[in-house]
């Protein structure tokens, strides 16, 4: 019996020769391609063609293109349904938003939108209905998937967040003779917290609250050289454009911060803070815009 022989070594040049990265990767599947480094590009490019056009759609169409805005993170991995009913327009009417911003159909507004997701939640049933056992997700699993789409949310702020933007508002806010803060709805909470955290500084601070219909009154008070902060989250509440325009039209300079396009205030604001929140279970929150009221004035406080 011959003895056995030893395994083949490779030529001594392969020796030292690392394995290559494209070796070590799995083959791509023929005819399915994936979404590369420019996918998030991609998402963002399509949220701002429809804050451009946002003017020129249908009413139906509008209703669609604020929900994508504010929701584009479950509209990727949501059922036209689901998306159709949240908007409260037929199935057919979401179609032909995908096919006016250049798309097939739904499936390639999902799929435009989901190569931008960071957070994938699933969507909440609808109002009335009983999910059936073992599909509802329990309270505490809501809850760190709360938490993770915020921390998400919050990771997306810190690389999107627009410097020199937030460096214009700082100084229009040292500059004003009186500051005045406004905000109602979702932005109501975001409003308080920079009423308060603006009077430890050394210019008067009036808060409008527009509770009670009590705004024509305290606005005879605005001059040129004030500055008027308004939180705008969600559609425009119709009292805080209101609040804005006449603080305008007495000179005052309009800082606003928001989550999504308001055109109504678009040529108005000297300085505009957007930013994205994240939606858990298509439930938009405010820790994005509370963290960016926070960096204003920590930024306002600061040294010059």
């Amino acid at each position: 019996m011959p003895p056995p022989q030893a395994p083949l070594l490779p030529p001594p040049g392969d020796l030292a020769r690392p394995p290559t990265l494209a070796a070590a990767l799995p083959k791509r599947r023929r005819g399915r391609p994936t979404a590369g480094p420019a996918a998030p590009m991609q998402t963002h490019a399509l949220l701002q063609r429809i804050a451009a056009e946002f003017e020129r759609l249908s009413p139906q169409l509008r209703a669609v293109a604020r929900y994508v805005e504010h929701h584009h993170d479950c509209v990727g991995q949501a059922r036209i349904q689901e998306v159709a009913q949240r908007c409260q327009v037929q199935p057919s009417t979401v179609v032909r938003f995908a096919q006016r911003f250049g798309l097939s159909g739904f499936e390639a507004l999902r799929q435009a939108l989901g190569a931008g997701a960071r957070t994938r939640l699933p969507a909440l049933p609808p109002t009335g209905d009983t999910p059936a056992a073992g599909q509802a997700l329990a309270a505490v699993d809501q809850a760190h998937a709360s938490l993770a789409a915020s921390l998400a949310g919050l990771q997306q702020l810190q690389r999107d967040l627009h410097l020199s933007r937030l460096a214009d508002a700082t100084a229009l806010l040292r500059q004003a003779r009186v500051l005045w803060v406004t905000g109602s709805q979702r932005g109501f909470a975001v409003a308080a917290h920079l009423a308060w955290a603006l009077q430890q500084g050394p210019q008067p601070v009036q808060f409008l609250s527009l509770m009670g219909g009590l705004l024509g009154g305290p606005l005879r008070g605005v001059r040129p050289g004030d500055v008027m902060l308004a939180v705008a989250l969600g559609p425009l509440p119709a009292d805080t454009l209101e609040a804005a325009q006449q603080a305008c039209a007495r000179g005052a300079r309009l800082v606003l911060l928001c989550d999504g396009p308001t055109p109504a205030l678009a040529t108005e604001a000297a300085v505009c803070l957007q930013v994205e929140e994240p939606a858990p279970g298509g439930h938009p929150g405010v820790c994005n815009s509370l963290a960016t009221a926070q960096a204003l004035c920590l930024a306002w406080a600061g040294p010059p």
